[in-house]
């Protein structure tokens, strides 16, 4: 078990009813959620939390404006409260889901946090170098992050391979990205 605490910030005056409708999303999905003001805790088996968070966001870009997600995913926290579901052990085996090969032109900026291990900038690097190796996604370092730009389906493998390869490394594992889709600013400099 996993969790990801997210915020989606949809760009338009409908913003709220394009907020409830990409959350639809959630409402097939397997998961334990918790909803504020401010953020959608989600928890539950990998594969479903991955594609449900994919999903989300797959909802909020298929309108055409502009919208943003921020994202941290967890695994084994060993301070999170009275919980087993953040137990710290080695990341199972589990096959991710077949999905989509299209869908939405995003960017994203992550950071990989492989806790507990002195060779952390290692695996990061490592990460780094394999999403380099990937056809069709363009990767490119920032301050304090690492961009990807692609098809959203070819981003969110990208984060959960990250994140299944650092658990290979150390049981907790932290991932920081914000996503974009359908940005003018990304129009304007393409066009």
């Amino acid at each position: 078990m996993i969790g990801a605490r997210f915020s989606l910030y949809p760009m338009t005056d409908a913003f709220v009813p394009r907020i409830l409708e990409a959350l639809g999303a959630l409402d097939e999905a397997p998961l334990e959620r918790d909803m504020d003001d401010l953020s959608t805790f989600v928890s539950g088996e990998e594969n479903a939390l991955f594609c449900a968070l994919e999903d989300v966001f797959g909802r909020a870009a298929a309108s055409g404006e502009h919208v943003a997600m921020s994202l941290l995913l967890s695994r084994g926290c060993p301070g999170e409260p009275g919980e087993d579901r953040c137990d710290p052990r080695a990341a199972p085996s589990e096959t991710p889901a077949a999905r989509a090969a299209e869908g939405a032109e995003v960017a994203c900026q992550f950071s990989l946090y492989p806790m507990g291990t002195a060779a952390y900038m290692d695996a990061i690097y490592d990460q780094i170098k394999a999403a380099r190796s990937r056809p069709g996604l363009r990767v490119t370092p920032q301050h304090f992050c690492t961009r990807l730009e692609g098809p959203l389906p070819q981003v969110f493998a990208e984060l959960r391979r990250a994140f299944d390869a650092a658990a290979e490394r150390t049981p907790h594992v932290v991932i920081h990205a914000t996503l974009a889709a359908n940005s003018p600013s990304r129009r304007t400099a393409a066009g």
